[in-house]
């Protein structure tokens, strides 16, 4: 099987580069959504990769994916094996603006932004969320 071309390895497109936990900005800001999210997420990423998209949830470590999360979900008396999700946020969106504003002014309302991100996060990725109810509802407290 074929690993590599020139001597750069081929890896999923899905698949965290080790090295990037390395270049983490807004330690305060990575640590406080982690820190929120403490069993879904295994790192929070702030990129300016994602051209439109507010947040991403592509990306995992291990062995994994999300797909196949998805697909043991689906089974009967499936365990519950999970993904190690690193979710991305667009540097360049509202969303982001907003959370660096609430991680000094207002932690509830920072709190209500980074679970509706990642609730967010979970749809566009075709995992169910834990509570929709709460989901809408805190949108509607936002507008």
């Amino acid at each position: 099987m074929l690993h590599s071309y020139k001597e750069i390895p081929f890896k999923s497109i899905n698949q965290v580069d080790e090295s990037e936990d390395d270049k983490e900005e807004n330690k305060d800001l990575v640590e406080k959504i982690k820190e929120i999210l403490p069993e879904e997420v295994v790192n929070v990423k702030i990129s300016e990769n994602l051209s439109e998209d507010v947040i991403s949830m592509i990306k995992q470590r291990g062995d994994v994916s999300i797909e196949m999360e998805k697909t043991l979900k689906s089974q009967v008396n499936a365990p519950d094996i999970k993904a190690q999700k690193v979710l991305e946020i667009n540097k360049n969106s509202k969303a982001y603006e907003l959370l660096e504003k609430d991680l000094k002014e207002n932690s509830d309302e920072f709190k209500m932004i980074v679970n509706i991100l990642f609730d967010q996060a979970k749809l566009i990725e075709g995992l169910e969320i834990d509570n929709p109810l709460e989901y809408a509802k805190n949108i509607w407290k936002l507008i």
